[in-house]
């Protein structure tokens, strides 16, 4: 009797540390990511000459920022929008990424030193690698917006630059929950498109 016991509790704990080391599921890795994707962004400020008539240079900004994220059926989407005060533009690129079709996702710290045109930039550059559909349109303040074109870039940047105490952190954990999530579409796609018989 104390054997059964024993084997009974030995295979509780082999199943409990099987639960424990499992991975994410999709859905969970969905969540996260799109949480973390809201932290991205930047501000870079500078100096422009534009609207100075040349005589000296005035204070400028450009900020970006990342909205309308999804990532549901394995395709990342979300909108950057990037704001220009100089020319008081705004950019906006609607961007869709097939998880399944993701060849890599690098990452790499991006530094511009201060200089009489800008301040210090100091970011974190997520590269994600795929077929991604884009659709451009930028605006002038108080006039209609205009399409510029619909792109198929082959990949595309997300930066992150309102945080320096956490954004390494951030990214790198990005490009980690990124590629499991890329591994699970390219897994869901092998066994949809393999033959029933």
């Amino acid at each position: 009797m104390k054997s059964i016991v024993l084997i009974a509790i030995l295979l509780l704990a082999a199943s409990n540390a099987r639960t424990q080391t499992q991975e994410p599921t999709y859905e969970q890795s969905r969540k996260w990511i799109v949480a973390k994707l809201n932290e991205a962004g930047y501000t870079h400020h500078e100096w422009t000459t534009l609207g100075t008539g040349g005589e000296g240079l005035r204070p400028a900004y450009a900020t970006a920022s990342l909205d309308q994220i999804s990532m549901d059926e394995c395709n990342l989407r979300y909108s950057e929008i990037l704001f220009d005060s100089s020319t008081e533009m705004t950019f906006t690129s609607s961007n869709t990424i097939p998880l399944a079709k993701v060849s890599d996702v690098t990452v790499k710290h991006w530094v511009i030193a201060k200089s009489k045109f800008n301040e210090e930039w100091d970011e974190w550059r997520i590269t994600i690698v795929a077929p991604i559909t884009q659709k451009l349109v930028e605006e002038k303040r108080g006039v209609v917006g205009q399409e510029l074109k619909n792109t198929t870039p082959d990949k595309t940047e997300i930066t992150f630059g309102k945080s320096p105490a956490t954004d390494e952190d951030s990214v790198n954990r990005l490009q980690k929950a990124l590629k499991h999530a890329a591994a699970l579409c390219k897994d869901k796609q092998k066994n949809t498109d393999k033959e029933p018989f």
